[in-house]
């Protein structure tokens, strides 16, 4: 369910900076949107630390000392305060007073001589670019490094190196903040040089 949730969010999020921003400020305007995605993962593994300690601290008192379903409270704890932030975030949600989405739409209407229903963006009339077809493959794929690497990392650090479960997660939210870090300055760099190149010189390295 929050898979298909943050699908939408994947695509709501760059269809409103179009909206809100002009071409030449999208690329900058972009990175910084997508580094709210860093700031929590940051803010995560501290909330959820603090709520397993929590969690045990309160089923020990009970004399309770089956820990197998700590996570799940945890999880579902943020997963209230999430939704709670997030229905707070849509009552502040305005549409733009000078849509530039739509004023660009019009614009190539007039100037190739074609209706809105032409300009249909189609599944079908994506796939005739070969770049965008590129560009699903590397998303795919760096779908399944990140998922593999996020999980890989903690379980990796706890098991073979002997951290801490707390320290573990923590990781996480330094990879994180690197990330938050990073993401304007590649926003910057991606307006002022080829962004392909710059897409391709990150994922070499």
């Amino acid at each position: 369910v929050a898979g298909f949730c943050h699908g939408g969010v994947l695509v709501n999020a760059p269809v409103e900076v179009n909206r809100w921003w002009p071409k030449t400020k999208r690329s900058v305007v972009n990175a910084i949107v997508w580094s709210g995605s860093s700031f929590g993962a940051i803010v995560y593994p501290i909330c959820y630390n603090g709520f397993i300690k929590m969690i045990e601290k309160k089923r020990v008192e009970n004399n309770d000392f089956d820990s197998s379903q700590d996570w799940l409270k945890a999880m579902l704890y943020m997963t209230i305060i999430q939704g709670v932030i997030m229905f707070g975030t849509c009552l502040t949600l305005k549409n733009p007073k000078y849509d530039y989405a739509k004023e660009e739409a019009k614009i190539v209407s007039v100037s190739e001589g074609k209706s809105q229903e032409e300009q249909e963006v189609t599944f079908k009339g994506l796939f005739k670019f070969k770049l965008y077809k590129v560009y699903i493959l590397t998303q795919v794929f760096y779908g399944f490094w990140r998922s593999g690497a996020t999980t890989w990392l903690a379980a990796y650090a706890e098991g073979s190196k002997g951290f801490d479960r707390e320290d573990a997660v923590m990781l996480l939210t330094y990879w994180a903040t690197a990330e938050l870090i990073t993401r304007p300055i590649v926003g910057r760099l991606a307006k002022s040089f080829n962004r392909y190149s710059v897409l391709g010189i990150l994922f070499f390295f």
